[in-house]
């Protein structure tokens, strides 16, 4: 028994609210209360929904001597 970390990171449907699609923001709420129901400490749960860009090309993240 100890500390644990879930990282999930996708693409797909997202805060549709419509009966015929099931939403991954949806899910993962439906998730974090299966996990408190089966008796875990739950701390923190987001969903985060954005654009994501690289701020370097992968020559300039590597370091040079």
């Amino acid at each position: 028994m100890g500390n644990w970390n879930i990282s999930i990171y996708g693409h797909g449907c997202h805060h549709n609210n419509r009966a015929d699609v099931v939403d991954a923001d949806v899910q993962a709420k439906e998730f974090v209360e299966a996990l408190k129901k089966a008796g875990h400490t739950v701390e923190r749960a987001t969903f985060t929904v954005a654009a994501e860009q690289d701020l370097l090309p992968l020559k300039d993240s590597i370091v040079k001597e």
